[in-house]
């Protein structure tokens, strides 16, 4: 879905509906309400966020509403996640799917 709605996405669209969602579970979890949290946590795993952001074909729209689910599901959170700083996820995230990519645009030259 991802690849057919790079450059659009459709207002109607399944894809759009589903970015929809994860924001709407962001917004559940902001607030610190640590029983949502948790909920969440089984909704969303971290693994399937990972795979998400850093997949090629990820659009910034996904990104963004998983990135914002990340932050208030599993960062910014009443219950300290020690899980998320101390493996590998966040390292992935960060090496796969930001420093990669923007890294580009740091080395250009423009003239």
């Amino acid at each position: 879905m991802m690849r057919s709605e790079r450059h659009c996405m459709d207002e109607g669209s399944p894809l759009k509906y589903h970015v929809e969602l994860v924001k709407l579970l962001a917004c559940c979890t902001m607030g610190k309400n640590v029983y949502t949290e948790i909920k969440c946590h089984s909704l969303l795993p971290l693994d399937d966020i990972v795979a998400m952001v850093t997949h090629p074909d990820c659009i910034p729209e996904v990104k963004e509403a998983y990135v914002g689910f990340l932050n208030h599901c599993y960062i910014d959170t009443e219950v300290e996640m020690k899980e998320i700083y101390t493996s590998s996820h966040m390292w992935t995230l960060f090496e796969k799917s930001f420093f990669g990519r923007y890294g580009r645009y740091c080395n250009c030259t423009y003239r």
